[in-house]
């Protein structure tokens, strides 16, 4: 089978040396479960995720339908696991600065999405999946592993690119290669770009954006959770715009989603946001607020 590589290799200002003891080199890096939606497995069916559980290398994250994961790695960077995925934590250390260095991840099907909001002063974060070798120089990208559509070629990867670069060569092929920059998407499949660097439309790109949003907020630390709140809470609302009709919601979200809630009910909408405590749904009749424990399932249409 082919691999698909994709490392970044981002380089910022050196740290000041803290005063305090440093953490090995060589000590294994922990991500922890921050968020869970539905149908979430460690390793193996049944073996249920939970908030706060601890994962190192060697597990796997395994998502059912309208299920979602979001992991904290160190350094408050995070990384989306989304439904119907197969997740693996190849390999990950931690330097003597606290930062996840040399993480190396396989997604064999699915699609995840990576924030990597503060850096050491170097990084090396790989992701295997079964088709190109892409180089990655940004904070925040979608991987998803599908089809190509045409019968004949197998697997293909695209990756859509919020900030930042990626180099995109073909595993076998490395002449074939793209720059795909900063809200830009490409698509490799049978050592050969199938879908070259086209622009994201701007439904796809605001929704890329809403997720990065999701992981900043799933990061937060309980003291910057409360404050937040507090603001929001002084701040007048954002008017929403009206979409009288599921079609409008679909065009202007790119997507349209049934939420099942626990009562019985229906919800028929986009979700804008969802944390552990709160999910917002866009629908029809407005912006509909609801405790993310009341929902059962969430569906796409």
């Amino acid at each position: 089978m082919r691999t698909i590589t994709i490392t970044v290799l981002i380089a910022i200002l050196a740290l000041a040396p803290g005063t305090g003891c440093k953490k090995e080199r060589n000590k294994a890096a922990a991500f922890r479960v921050n968020a869970v939606v539905g149908q979430v497995s460690i390793n193996a069916q049944g073996n249920d995720a939970r908030i706060g559980t601890l994962l190192r290398p060697g597990d796997r994250i395994i998502t059912g339908s309208a299920s979602m994961a979001i992991l904290h790695m160190p350094e408050r960077s995070g990384i989306k696991i989304y439904e119907n995925t197969d997740f693996l934590i190849t390999a990950a250390r931690v330097d003597e600065n606290g930062a996840a260095s040399d993480a190396r991840f396989d997604l064999d099907r699915g699609s995840a999405f990576l924030a990597i909001e503060k850096l050491a002063r170097t990084r090396s974060i790989t992701v295997n999946t079964p088709t190109a070798v892409a180089s990655v120089r940004g904070t925040a990208f979608k991987v998803e592993v599908g089809t190509a559509g045409d019968g004949k070629t197998g697997p293909s990867t695209g990756v859509s690119v919020v900030n930042g670069t990626v180099e995109v060569a073909a595993k076998n092929a490395p002449g074939e290669t793209r720059s795909v920059t900063e809200g830009r998407t490409v698509v490799m499949a049978g050592d050969r770009v199938i879908k070259d660097t086209n622009a994201i439309t701007a439904g796809e790109l605001r929704e890329l954006k809403a997720q990065e949003s999701e992981i900043g907020t799933s990061l937060e630390q309980p003291q910057d959770k409360k404050e937040k709140e507090v603001r929001e809470e002084k701040a007048e609302p954002q008017a929403a715009p009206v979409l009288k009709s599921e079609q409008a919601i679909r065009e202007y979200y790119h997507k349209l989603e049934e939420v099942n809630l626990d009562d019985g009910s229906i919800l028929i909408g986009a979700v804008l946001y969802q944390d552990t405590r709160v999910a917002r749904i866009h629908t029809t009749a407005g912006v509909v607020q609801v405790p993310t424990g009341s929902i059962v399932t969430i569906r796409i249409r």
